[in-house]
């Protein structure tokens, strides 16, 4: 990116942004979360419900895919600090301790990403890795269990067999056109299946 003159962007990893810990709360600071909250209640409401959560991560992290724990992080915040009962999700939180609550549960993220392996990057040495594949042992996480999406054209092959969260969304929004087998097909079937052949 250097080339184009866009080394303000940052680092542009694909592979890091697409990973299950790739995101998190750490990224924003505290004007993201005051904007994705007004996109969700108006500027002079004061309370949140806590199953809007969901709705003001989609609002915040720009889309439909956002880490399962923030929403439970959020709440566990909301409960330990200001005493909220998460239990009921008809609940109403004040605009200030869901900002507050956000703060804490950004630092909690933060600290723990400094702990937190990156699960991806599961050998540092290009030699145990090629030691590794020469002995055929597979990976000890599987690429769906580290990303959220495909990064490679060599994933996409089996990376919708069961149910992720990318793949119901991309039932909802892709319209699919079953094959239909032509009259000739459709007719030696029906001879095969009678036995005439």
């Amino acid at each position: 990116m250097a080339f184009f003159g866009l080394t303000q962007l940052g680092e542009q990893n694909y592979f890091h942004a697409n990973s299950v810990f790739g995101t998190d709360l750490g990224l924003f600071n505290s004007h993201d979360f005051v904007v994705a909250l007004d996109q969700l209640i108006s500027v002079d409401g004061n309370k949140i419900m806590i199953k809007m959560i969901p709705q003001y991560l989609e609002k915040l992290y720009k889309g439909p895919l956002f880490p399962e724990t923030d929403c439970g992080l959020i709440e566990e915040c909301l409960a330990r600090e200001f005493g909220i009962p998460t239990e009921d999700t008809d609940t109403f939180v004040s605009r200030d301790e869901f900002l507050q609550a956000l703060e804490i549960a950004k630092t909690e993220v933060q600290k723990s990403a400094q702990e937190r392996v990156y699960t991806p990057c599961e050998y540092n040495s290009n030699a145990r890795f090629r030691e590794a594949t020469r002995r055929n042992e597979r990976l000890q996480y599987g690429p769906k269990e580290k990303y959220m999406q495909t990064c490679t054209a060599n994933q996409n092959y089996g990376w919708n067999v069961g149910v992720t969260e990318f793949a119901k969304l991309d039932a909802k929004c892709t319209k699919r056109y079953p094959k239909v087998s032509s009259e000739e097909t459709t007719f030696a079937d029906a001879m095969t299946a009678a036995g005439n052949c």
